[in-house]
């Protein structure tokens, strides 16, 4: 778990204790349970000066959350003299997928096709985040430009059950002897 702090003002660091929790796209997409470690600043024994205090705490990633995602977990972050005890902010950043970019709640899959194959119009198969298999089939010759939509196939919307779009892009290949 990759877990760091990004604490700039004085303003921030009592206001809230603020980390960062980095995710795969796949988690993003299915949702997961996380467990975060931080550290933040306690009360000492004499009511006044603060020590530093591990934690951690169990996160639910739901699906379609994105990197604008900011959980919030009430009077668990760092706490000063004659302020309250503060709240914890982890932010979600996510992590570049193998095969997938996403695209606001779009996904992009770009294939790489032989050239016999797009003349052809030879259809392919791909895996989807949650290791289904996708038919694509090919209604005409793909040229560079070719890009296939399939309406229900992109990242979940959070709170929201429905899903966006998985956008197929088609890059020729010239590796093949025709």
């Amino acid at each position: 778990i990759l877990f760091f702090f990004k604490q700039k003002t004085a303003y921030e660091i009592l206001s809230g204790l603020v980390g960062s929790e980095m995710c795969i796209r796949d988690r993003l997409y299915m949702g997961a349970m996380k467990k975060i470690e931080f550290e933040c600043d306690v009360f000492g024994l004499d009511g006044k000066s603060t020590k530093k205090s591990k934690g951690t705490h169990d996160i639910e990633i739901k699906p379609g959350y994105s990197k604008s995602t900011v959980l919030r977990f009430s009077e668990e972050g760092n706490c000063g003299y004659s302020y309250p005890k503060s709240d914890l902010l982890v932010s979600i950043e996510e992590l570049p997928h193998a095969k997938y970019q996403r695209k606001g709640n779009d996904l992009i899959y770009v294939h790489k096709i032989l050239l016999i194959d797009a003349l052809c119009s030879i259809p392919f198969e791909i895996e989807t985040l949650d290791h289904r298999k996708i038919f694509v089939p090919l209604a005409e010759v793909a040229n560079p430009d070719t890009q296939t939509i399939i309406p229900g196939e992109g990242m979940p919307i959070f709170e929201e059950a429905s899903l966006e779009n998985l956008n197929i892009e088609q890059k020729r290949r010239f590796d093949c002897p025709i």
